[in-house]
C-alpha cells in the first residue's frame, strides 16, 4: 500500500478561509481606534498651533513695542494676526507699507470653536 500514502504540502480552502475571516475581524476592530487616534493628534497639533501663534504674538508686540491683533474667524477655518494699522489701512485701501503687518494661519480640517 505504498501508492496510498499521500503528504500534505499545502493547506486546505477551509484553513486560508479561517485565517483570512481571522485577520479581516483583528483589522475591523483595530480601524476604528486608528481613526480616534489619528483625529486625537490632528487635535493636539491644532491647539499647540493655536499656542504657537498666541506666543509668537506676544513676544513681536513686547519686541517691537506694538499692539498685534489675534483674530479667529471659524467659517473659514483661519487665525489672522494683524496689527491695528493694518486693518485701519484696508478699510481705506491704503497700502501697507510693510507686508508682515498681516499674516494668516489655516487651520486643520474639522476644526470647530465654541462660541
Amino acid at each position: 500500500m505504498e501508492g496510498l500514502e499521500l503528504k500534505s504540502k499545502g493547506f486546505t480552502l477551509l484553513e486560508v478561509m479561517i485565517v483570512l475571516i481571522m485577520i479581516s475581524l483583528s483589522i475591523s476592530l483595530v480601524i476604528p481606534s486608528l481613526a480616534r487616534f489619528s483625529k486625537k493628534i490632528e487635535l493636539r497639533t491644532a491647539a499647540q498651533k493655536v499656542s504657537t501663534i498666541l506666543r509668537y504674538c506676544r513676544n513681536e508686540a513686547v519686541q517691537k513695542g506694538k499692539v498685534q491683533q489675534v483674530l479667529f474667524n471659524p467659517e473659514l477655518r483661519e487665525i489672522k494676526v494683524q496689527s491695528p494699522k493694518s486693518s485701519a489701512r484696508a478699510k481705506e485701501d491704503i497700502p501697507a507699507e510693510d507686508p508682515n503687518l498681516e499674516k494668516k494661519y489655516i487651520l486643520p480640517r474639522g476644526y470647530r470653536s465654541r462660541k
